[in-house]
């Protein structure tokens, strides 16, 4: 321990502590040890093989952030397997997670490990929407700006974009402030994009600011 009571880093102490709490049958800590082994740490090297391993033990005790950091590993794999990245999702699905829902969804729409539906996708996140999910809202509004399985409708996606702005979803800050503009909804000024945008831009993660 350091003075003042604050504790020094030291990762191989950490793995120890939740190998302990990981025998004991404590589930979280057999997902901390997988995304420590997910991405390495300190002195920790990265072990891909044994992050997997971790987050199926968290997963099989129906850990759900687990069955998403899985469908993570599979995306970031080499080759890719969405098949594998797609099925966890699935099985986040299943268990009520939002997050599993909403990718499962996208899956979907891409076309990554499922065939391609619009029309489940659009079931999926309305499923999701339905429960607060504001990325869910946000790919609504582009399903129906878009025409992706619906016909396009910009009001009904302007409603879906600002259910997700007021969920705190960046992005979809920036797809109205596009949308108003290529809209021109006679009710909408210029600037009222332009505070859409500044909102979208003061928001978002520190990896989509630049593309915002």
């Amino acid at each position: 321990m350091m003075k003042g009571g604050a504790f020094k880093k030291d990762t191989v102490i950490a793995v120890d502590l939740f190998e302990q709490a990981s025998k004991a049958g404590e589930v979280r800590a057999c997902y901390n040890l997988g995304s420590i082994f997910a991405l390495g740490s300190g002195e920790v090297e990265m072990d891909r093989k044994r992050a997997g391993l971790e987050f199926k033990a968290a997963a099989g005790l129906g850990y759900v952030p687990a069955m998403t950091a899985l469908s993570k590993l599979a995306e970031s794999a080499d080759p890719v397997d969405h098949g594998s990245a797609a099925d966890w999702y699935e099985k986040g699905h299943e268990t009520g997670d939002v997050v599993g829902t909403t990718n499962l969804a996208h899956a979907y729409v891409k076309g990554r490990g499922r065939s391609v539906s619009w029309v489940r996708a659009r079931v999926l996140y309305t499923e999701a929407a339905a429960r607060g999910y504001s990325r869910a809202f946000n790919n609504l509004g582009v399903m129906h700006e878009e025409g992706y399985g619906v016909h396009i409708d910009l009001l009904t996606a302007y409603s879906f974009y600002l259910q997700a702005v007021k969920g705190d979803y960046p992005k979809a800050g920036k797809n109205l402030a596009q949308l108003i503009i290529k809209a021109r909804f006679p009710w909408m000024l210029k600037h009222a994009a332009l505070d859409y945008c500044i909102w979208a831009v003061r928001n978002a993660p520190d990896e989509e600011r630049a593309d915002f």
